[in-house]
Order: structure tokens, then sequence, then C-alpha cells
């Protein structure tokens, strides 16, 4: 399965790589597909006990 790679990361390697994948995707560097992978990096993180979306968090994540 494809997320498991996800699971494999540490919390600040996922965190890491959403908001990499965010910024090119709002660059338009990457296509709108990626958001499938978000989806997928944000459950492994959720999985962790970590809320990627979080918006009243001190590590907003956009």
């Amino acid at each position: 399965m494809r997320g498991q790679v996800y699971q494999n990361l540490s919390t600040t390697e996922l965190a890491g790589l959403y908001i990499m994948l965010k910024k090119q995707i709002a660059q338009k560097f990457l296509s709108e597909a990626m958001y499938f992978e978000l989806g997928l990096i944000e459950d492994a993180a959720r999985e962790k006990g970590v809320n990627l979306k979080n918006r009243n968090a001190s590590y907003i994540i956009y």
C-alpha cells in the first residue's frame, strides 16, 4: 500500500513533506492530483497523533 511509506517517516519528516507539497501545489509546480498524496500524509500523521490541519496549534501547516 502506498501510504505505508509515509507511516515509516517521523512526524517531523511528515510535516516537512506536507509543507513542501502544499507549497509546490500552490505554485503550480505540482498538479492538484498530489492532493491524494497529501491525504495519505495526513492519515499517517493522524495515526501518530498529529493533526497537520489543526489551525489552533503553534505549528500551523497550510
